[in-house]
């Protein structure tokens, strides 16, 4: 959207910063010019650089009412057009807002939609003739590589806000939630219901919906509100992981990727990850074999010929732990010169220290991983 080959300025101010970089590459793929931030904190000044705000309704030290109220103080805002878009939009009651949008969102229709509420600021009519057509700050081509990759980026992090959805259903059922970890679980909820619309994943949103029901309840939870939570929470997680595999493999450094050879152990019992990890290697030129346990991996990798080039070994495997495995492994003699890579979940220093002191060939990659960095990484690695 453009007025006569001007972008249209917009201040889009949102806290859940995965969503806000993929409504502002949408956005910018229809010639809107966004700036984001997600404090209200500091919005006067963003915002005079803006023809208008975009604001969700509960941000990191606020409200879309602080948003507005600080927009109204200063002149070079107060008469700005205010667009809410938010779960609960029609909380919001003042005379600048001249448009409402409910999460979740639809990222494809976004673009017209602002562009029918912003009207008095949109694109005026050219006498000279039809208005000309949309130019893109980036080519297409990488547009659509920056897409898939936000995309994937996206549903990576549902994974984990559902996992936290999750943590607090099982802390419930063992009667130890405490409030800071059903708060994390309802503002993961809260922010998956955004995301998930703009991935244009809209049965993901719903169980999201559900969960922060729950979770901003007044009343104490009960068993029944647990077993909501665990259910909700693999519904979400098990959603979310089905479709990564879906997206196109991402254009950028396929070049790179298309090396042949090398061999790529991973040791991880999380079989659907371990199949969409397989399928990027091999089809970046590699030979991958896979160990769903830790003894499994032990014995497989003794009987080889072969070290592998590469090890992708998860820490939480079920008897055997990843430590436990690559000190066997190492101690056999069996990794010669192979580069480890270490996933882990959750960051612990200790367990880094102790893999770095087992082999000095060692990256440490924190969980979810971005499947194209791994990629990166591996091919960066192999026979090094």
């Amino acid at each position: 959207m453009e007025r006569r080959g001007v972008a249209v300025r917009l201040l889009l101010v949102e806290d859940d910063l995965d969503l806000a970089a993929l409504l502002r590459l949408v956005l910018g793929q229809s010639g809107y010019e966004v700036e984001v931030t997600d404090r209200v904190e500091g919005v006067v000044d963003r915002a005079a650089r803006a023809e208008a705000v975009v604001t969700d309704g509960a941000l990191l030290d606020g409200t879309a009412d602080d948003v507005l109220a600080a927009l109204e103080q200063d002149p070079r805002t107060a008469s700005l057009p205010v667009v809410i878009c938010s779960v609960r939009p029609d909380a919001v009651r003042h005379p600048r807002v001249v448009g409402r949008l409910r999460k979740p969102l639809d990222a494809i229709r976004l673009p017209q939609q602002l562009g029918e509420l912003l009207a008095p600021t949109g694109p005026q009519p050219d006498p000279a003739g039809p208005p000309s057509p949309p130019t893109f700050a980036v080519d297409p081509a990488e547009a659509l590589t920056e897409t898939v990759a936000l995309r994937q980026q996206g549903l990576q992090e549902l994974e984990v806000r559902a996992r936290t959805v999750g943590d607090a259903g099982a802390a419930l059922l063992c009667g130890d939630l405490t409030p800071d970890l059903r708060e994390r679980a309802r503002v993961a909820a809260h922010r998956s219901i955004g995301l998930a619309g703009a991935l244009g994943e809209h049965d993901l949103a719903e169980p999201a919906q559900r969960a922060e029901h729950v979770l901003m309840a007044d009343a104490a939870l009960d068993l029944r509100a647990a077993i909501l939570l665990c259910e909700v929470a693999a519904e979400l997680e098990d959603g979310a992981r089905s479709r990564v595999d879906a997206l196109p493999v991402r254009a950028a450094a396929s070049t790179a990727r298309q090396r042949a050879g090398g061999l790529v152990a991973i040791v991880d019992d999380d079989e659907v990850l371990v199949r969409l990890v397989q399928r990027r290697l091999e089809r970046a030129g590699m030979q991958v074999i896979s160990f769903g346990h830790g003894g499994q991996a032990l014995r497989g990798l003794r009987e080889r010929t072969d070290a592998p080039d590469v090890l992708l070994l998860d820490i939480d495997l079920p008897g055997l732990n990843g430590l436990t495995v690559l000190d066997g492994l190492v101690a056999e003699g069996i990794l010669g010169s192979t580069h480890v890579v270490l996933a882990t979940v959750h960051d612990n220093d200790a367990e880094l220290a102790r893999a770095r002191a087992a082999t000095a060939s060692l990256d440490h990659l924190p969980k979810p991983y971005d499947l194209d960095r791994l990629v990166d990484l591996v091919v960066a690695r192999q026979g090094s």
